[in-house]
């Protein structure tokens, strides 16, 4: 039986702790998913960890694995100004940084890498990704996927995106699940903006 909202709010409870959610949640909710130690598919990224109870006074305990590989997927906008380079490196910088990754464990990272949006030169930002990215192994040989990328050199609407992207961000989105991500909402209108 599913439980909601409501019924947390009715009974509520000291803490709520659920299981098959594969990736454990933050341990100061009260609602907590376990996780798992074991991954599914590749969209489990970053280190494995799990939860554990302990029963004799209710506290939870992270547990974190050591696996052969670790998976790391990102989507990145690229846009079509003329900082590009500049741009995409700072990107991958934070990106990268969100992974917190050790230094010893870089060579047993493997990374997907989808890249949206808008260039005039669609090589060069395969270069600028491949060479940012150049410290990992790409999961596929083929580099980073540069399908969804569409070109374009006509400045008034390289202008409208810009501007279109600057209020994207300021909206300040909120960071739920069935709200599309800034990235997603971005790469649609940008998708619009340009066929």
């Amino acid at each position: 039986m599913p439980i909601t909202r409501s019924d947390i709010q009715l009974f509520s409870p000291g803490r709520v702790i659920l299981g098959h959610i594969h990736i454990p949640s933050s341990l100061e909710k009260k609602v907590v998913c376990c996780g798992s130690p074991c991954a599914i598919n590749i969209s489990e990224t970053g280190y494995r960890r799990f939860l554990i109870l302990d029963t004799t006074n209710l506290n939870l305990i992270e547990r974190e694995i050591c696996t052969d590989v670790l998976y790391f997927r990102e989507e990145i906008i690229v846009l079509p100004f003329e900082n590009e380079e500049e741009y995409l490196m700072n990107k991958i910088s934070r990106v990268t940084s969100t992974w917190l990754i050790k230094e010893s464990d870089i060579e047993k990272s493997k990374i997907i890498i989808k890249v949206f949006g808008v260039t005039a030169d669609k090589s060069k930002v395969g270069e600028f990704i491949t060479s940012g990215f150049k410290k990992y192994e790409w999961l596929n040989s083929t580099g980073p996927d540069l399908s969804e990328i569409s070109l374009c050199e006509e400045t008034d609407k390289m202008y409208i995106a810009k501007e279109f992207l600057e209020e994207i961000k300021a909206m300040e989105l909120p960071k739920i699940t069935y709200i599309p991500t800034d990235n997603r909402i971005a790469t649609e209108g940008l998708r619009k903006l340009f066929s």
